[in-house]
């Protein structure tokens, strides 16, 4: 297939996803229509599996330089709407509005009549108003930033989340540029309908810990161990998703990285310890009363509430101790160029065995699938390359390869369909549809490269 009909096709298909997009824009409340919301997401989904296989066959610029555009036609076109089908945006603006007041956000719960003063027109989209706010210092600094500067526009908060979207486009690009992998590959992140319709449509904060993070590994892989642990404390205080990654960059980056993650995270959480023991008091109330959508973690619940009483906590104790065993045998890699696909890999099994996972909670993998789907196709010649691929055809690794990449990057997709668990009153056979395809993919990728490990070799 020729450059010019490849790129063609690119476009087409680029087109249809922007249709799909814009059609999404025009629901008036994706709340109160979550099946059609569910049925553009796939549709995009469809046509964005198409224009990856294209593009990661492609190395010619004239790909790349449609993938970027595109990428920010998606952005652009979600960008204006308001989002409904997740509210947290306005418990952002929230956050920010009483820090600008002079009160510690971590002081009081929404509800309480201390900020009665504070409500305004948004009160009523504000959630989980009985609940303290869990968002760690990182996410408030940001909320306080934004309130100060653009008061309750929502277009200004996600505006910023969107230029650190971008940002992480770019970062991707140079470490593949590094790792001599397809500059097209980044496809796999900036088309992705997880990343568009999360971002810059419905808001969540959670870019610019998954930028920080990516951030702070392009830092381990220059052998930058001070800044590295700047960037990952300050990443785990958007959300504590990357604590297990912690020793992996340190594994890498050196004691400094530790400490350096240690001081940012005592230098940012300062302004907020007069909050006393309410400080983490939402944060605690997450873990101990979230419950949605999980993966392993409800089938260790059942098979534990055969022996114990106490199963929820025993399940927690044992996902727990399952983490930490992950990031231990992870952090023993010191190879920089390792670095992306072991923290991808505890990320995994972060959110498989978390007790709830939201569809935005895997954004926080997707820049990893650049470079690992790629891998799986095989298409390069660079040492760093050769040392990925050996990672896939090691049947008793733990690497993300291992674990079938292919079949993450199916769950960005399938994922969407918990958007329709409370419509249907959270039925199994809906988390089957979920989590079945993907698991199938992963069984069949274990199978495949322990096949490969038993193939004679050549005389």
């Amino acid at each position: 297939m020729n450059m010019l009909r490849i790129l063609r096709i690119l476009c087409a298909l680029g087109g249809g996803m922007l249709a799909v997009f814009a059609a999404m824009a025009r629901i008036p409340s994706a709340s109160q229509a979550l099946g059609l919301y569910v049925g553009l997401y796939s549709a995009a989904f469809v046509l964005y599996l198409a224009a990856a296989a294209i593009a990661l066959r492609s190395t010619d610029r004239q790909t790349l330089a449609a993938v970027i555009v595109f990428a920010l036609i998606f952005r652009l076109a979600l960008l204006p709407v308001r989002p409904t089908i997740s509210t947290d945006i306005y418990r952002y603006i929230w956050d920010g509005r009483v820090s600008t007041a002079g009160i510690n956000p971590y002081k009081y719960c929404p509800n309480s009549p201390r900020l009665a003063h504070l409500r305004n027109a948004n009160w009523n989209r504000v959630s989980y108003r009985g609940t303290n706010t869990p968002y760690p210092p990182t996410s408030q600094i940001i909320f306080f930033a934004n309130y100060k500067l653009f008061g309750e526009s929502v277009l200004a908060l996600k505006a910023f989340f969107v230029l650190c979207d971008l940002l992480l486009i770019l970062l991707i690009l140079l470490v593949l540029r590094a790792l001599r992998l397809p500059g097209g590959s980044v496809i796999l992140y900036a088309w992705s309908p997880l990343i568009v319709t999360e971002f810059a449509g419905a808001g969540h904060q959670d870019i610019v810990g998954v930028m920080l993070l990516f951030a702070s590994l392009c830092a381990v892989f220059r052998r930058r161990g001070v800044l590295s642990g700047l960037l990952i404390g300050a990443s785990c205080l958007i959300k504590p998703y990357p604590i297990p990654a912690i020793p992996v960059v340190v594994r890498v980056g050196g004691g400094r990285a530790m400490i350096a993650a240690a001081a940012i995270a005592l230098l940012l959480y300062t302004p907020f310890l007069s909050a006393n023991q309410n400080l983490f008091l939402g944060s605690l109330a997450y873990l101990g009363n979230w419950y949605r959508n999980g993966s392993i973690f409800p089938l260790l619940d059942s098979g534990l509430s055969l022996i114990t009483a106490q199963h929820q906590m025993a399940a927690k104790l044992l996902s727990l101790v399952c983490l930490v065993g992950i990031s231990l045998r992870l952090a023993a890699r010191k190879e920089p160029e390792r670095v992306f696909q072991s923290v991808f890999t505890v990320l995994a099994a972060v959110f498989l065995l978390s007790p709830t996972v939201y569809p935005w909670y895997l954004t926080w993998t997707a820049p990893f699938l650049c470079f690992l789907v790629p891998v799986a196709y095989g298409s390069s010649s660079s040492a760093s390359f050769d040392r990925l691929r050996m990672a896939e055809l090691r049947a008793v690794d733990f690497s993300a390869i291992g674990i079938g990449s292919r079949s993450w990057l199916l769950l960005t997709g399938t994922v969407g369909l918990s958007y329709l668990l409370p419509l249907y009153g959270w039925p199994a056979w809906l988390q089957v549809v979920e989590y079945g395809p993907p698991l199938i993919l992963a069984a069949a990728s274990i199978l495949q490269a322990r096949l490969r490990c038993w193939e004679p070799k050549a005389r």
